[in-house]
């Protein structure tokens, strides 16, 4: 389900983006800041990825939402 997202994300922003800004790892999660750019019609954004990691497979994952640069 999670490649499914951004596989369909990517396909539709061919120019896309997303850097790792920072990492911090909890346990099971690992919380990732990213800083998106090239999404059609949408400003360049920080998000955060949270995602939890079992058995060294991503099993989960929830985004907040964007936060333009500049704001």
């Amino acid at each position: 389900a999670l490649r499914d997202r951004y596989d369909a994300q990517f396909v539709a922003n061919p120019a896309q983006r997303s850097t790792v800004v920072s990492r911090q790892i909890v346990g099971d999660y690992v919380f990732d800041l990213e800083f998106i750019t090239g999404t059609v019609g949408k400003p360049d954004a920080h998000l955060m990825a949270i995602y939890r990691v079992r058995s060294g497979v991503i099993d989960r994952a929830w985004f907040t939402p964007r936060v333009a640069v500049g704001t």
